[in-house]
């Protein structure tokens, strides 16, 4: 295309994707390459995004039927989410506004009048998440809000076909935040799915836990912070404890609340009554299942929302295709380790995280294979192991060093 090289081809998808012209051209300059110009890389690449978009319905079918799920999946999470995109659209007569005063007259006719209207971009996810709730291998799929979601879900339910397939047993997890019109999109895509008969639903923890702020911060209660501290810790222990905050609401709307308070209590209520059974947490953490849309959230993030949002950017229908484009499989590579016993306190991730930051305070955390409660670091008995914290030694730079970690553990011990 343009007379391109499949090296300027690469080069071109590659920089369109993360950055506009500008950007593209000053990296091809810094690699010593003598770049078209900006108009030609613009319509390069977006008639690359159409070529990617158009030879992906032919190429996906085949790389799946050669494709093995990586070992480790502990379950199959799905998500569907949208979020916007400033697109430049002719403006309808009677809503043109005031033209702009120029200090130079038009050489050329004027353009014609347009408006900014920020239509929805759909975006999914799929991925294989481990027994410790970490997305091993992951895809995501966007699309245009005139493409509409068809493809997206249609391909999602490809990838689901494919990890049912090399493995029959794995359970499916919908999680994703409240939207009712993308909980009904990705259902019926379920429903007509012959691999799948079953599936998981939650709504994403972290919505929720904004749900609750809300509701406490209306309730007239003396401490705020220790009734919310309550109900979260309650919410991922029990199952039951969202209809006893459900009752909680329909009590004190009995009460008399007026004006705003009223309204946020009874949307809340709705909010409660909606959603339920989609808001058991404990029995899923249980089960090793992620409760967090992260994956979802953060696709919206780096598919879409970094490339298009851009100050002063606008989009057509036909360049909004390449950021949109199919994007590459996220697959985390395997870890390891030095041989040797693992440390018991690298069981509670947390409190191995807080070590090597240089802040291990007393943290309970049990022993693993010890026939008694025993403690690694504080609490009873007084006279069992403690780890001892070598890391003030170290220097700053070194305690956020990924390759050193196991072996300041191993110090500390």
């Amino acid at each position: 295309m343009e007379r391109g090289t499949p090296a300027m081809a690469h080069r071109v998808c590659r920089g369109h994707g993360r950055g506009g012209s500008r950007e593209l051209e000053a990296d091809l300059r810094s690699s010593h390459r003598r770049p078209p110009s900006r108009t030609t890389l613009e319509r390069m690449a977006n008639r690359l995004g159409q070529a990617v978009r158009e030879s992906t319905r032919r190429l996906e079918p085949a790389v799946r039927r050669h494709e093995r799920a990586p070992s480790g999946a502990h379950v199959l999470s799905v998500g569907l989410d949208r979020t916007t995109i400033p697109m430049e659209e002719p403006a309808p007569p009677g809503r043109q506004g005031p033209l702009r005063k120029r200090r130079k007259p038009y050489v050329r006719s004027p353009p014609p009048p347009v408006e900014v209207n920020y239509r929805m971009a759909y975006v999914g996810t799929v991925a294989l998440i481990d027994a410790d709730g970490d997305s091993i291998w992951s895809r995501r799929y966007a699309a245009s809000a005139e493409e509409g979601p068809e493809q997206v879900l249609h391909r999602m339910m490809q990838d689901v076909r494919w990890a049912r397939r090399t493995r029959p047993k794995l359970p499916v997890l919908v999680v994703q935040d409240a939207a009712p019109e993308m909980w009904k999109l990705l259902r019926d895509a379920l429903n007509g799915e012959l691999s799948v008969a079953t599936w998981h639903e939650v709504i994403d923890r972290y919505h929720f836990a904004e749900r609750l702020a809300t509701i406490v911060e209306t309730l007239a209660v003396s401490d705020r912070t220790k009734l919310l501290a309550e109900w979260q810790e309650a919410i991922d222990e029990l199952d039951e404890a969202v209809d006893d905050i459900k009752a909680r609401v329909d009590a004190e709307l009995e009460r008399g609340y007026i004006g705003k308070a009223r309204r946020t209590l009874y949307e809340q209520q709705t909010y409660l009554e909606n959603n339920s059974d989609r808001l058991r947490y404990a029995t899923l953490m249980r089960r090793g299942f992620p409760i967090g849309s992260g994956i979802t959230e953060a696709a919206c993030k780096s598919v879409v929302t970094q490339r298009t949002k851009r100050s002063g950017q606008r989009w057509h229908s036909e360049g909004v295709e390449g950021p949109c484009s199919p994007q590459p499989p996220a697959q985390r590579p395997p870890r390891s380790r030095p041989p040797g016993p693992t440390p018991a306190h690298l069981h509670c991730p947390n409190q191995a995280r807080r070590m090597i930051r240089g802040r291990s305070r007393p943290l309970q955390c049990p022993q693993v294979g010890s026939s008694q409660r025993q403690w690694s670091s504080g609490g009873p008995p007084k006279s069992g192991p403690r780890v001892q914290n070598s890391s003030s030694a170290q220097s700053a730079s070194d305690r956020h060093v990924s390759r050193r970690v196991w072996q300041r553990i191993s110090d500390a011990e």
